[in-house]
């Protein structure tokens, strides 16, 4: 509501945003159309407050979910919110995707950060179906437990004594992690995913970037899905191909 962003610069203030009003309902798709330059960027920014550090959100409201500002949330706050309710396709991929990093791991990183609880249940129940009954299993299992009611400081003291199972309690949160990411390229459909997951970003094509930056984006499966000109550095073809994507996807996940 009424949404106004400046910059500031060396040859003074520059209205970037001035008094943007829109409404998303449930479910629905709203597309902003503009010339370049015109703030289409700039406002999917202000909504995840991730603009240039020259930029200043002057007056409005952003009300999500029809009840919380989010201006008015402090950062941490909105790094909770980040990539798991409200999410962004950004629009450049090679810039977007960490060049020294492995897609899965990338992936996976979404997984860890914002849904650790339920990747530590799946750990958890991985260990018991496997039958992980050893001293050192059920020590496992019950530094994954502690860690789901928040005792870190248990933790701690245990790693202290046992410096080795670090790498020990690391293994099995990353394969529940790498199949998550599997799962996630199979579902924008990316031909044979596991090869794909352990491929860097500069092995892929352009539109291949882009199916991983969706699936990235659709990884906790957001209430809120901006997609900032997902379409522009791929050739026609594909550009059809994504929007069908995206599509197909909106209808198997919800959201808006």
């Amino acid at each position: 509501k009424d949404l106004r962003v400046n910059f500031s610069t060396y040859e003074g203030t520059m209205k970037v945003l001035d008094g943007v009003n829109l409404s998303i309902k449930k479910g629905e798709m709203l597309g902003l159309v503009g010339e370049t330059g015109c703030g289409k960027t700039m406002t999917g920014r202000a909504i995840l407050r991730i603009l240039p550090s020259n930029a200043h959100i002057m007056t409005g409201e952003i009300l999500f979910e029809g009840k919380t500002n989010l201006l008015e949330l402090s950062e941490s706050e909105m790094r909770k919110i980040r990539g798991k309710t409200i999410s962004l396709i950004f629009q450049e991929p090679r810039r977007a995707l960490h060049p020294t990093f492995d897609v899965g791991g990338q992936i996976g990183e979404v997984f860890g950060l914002h849904m650790r609880e339920d990747v530590l249940k799946t750990v958890v129940q991985n260990l018991e179906v496997d039958g992980a009954d050893s001293s050192l299993g059920n020590i496992m299992k019950n530094i994954y437990r502690e860690e789901l009611e928040g005792n870190e400081s248990f933790i701690k003291r245990i790693l202290e004594k046992i410096p080795i199972l670090r790498n020990k309690i690391k293994e099995p949160i990353d394969k529940v992690l790498d199949e998550k990411s599997i799962d996630m390229l199979g579902r924008v459909q990316i031909p044979d995913p596991k090869r794909v997951s352990e491929q860097y970003p500069h092995e892929l094509s352009g539109g291949m970037m882009q199916r991983v930056l969706i699936s990235m984006a659709l990884a906790c499966n957001p209430t809120l899905l901006i997609a900032d000109e997902p379409t522009t550095a791929v050739d026609v073809t594909t550009q059809v191909k994504l929007l069908d994507l995206i599509m197909d996807l909106k209808k198997t996940y919800g959201g808006s």
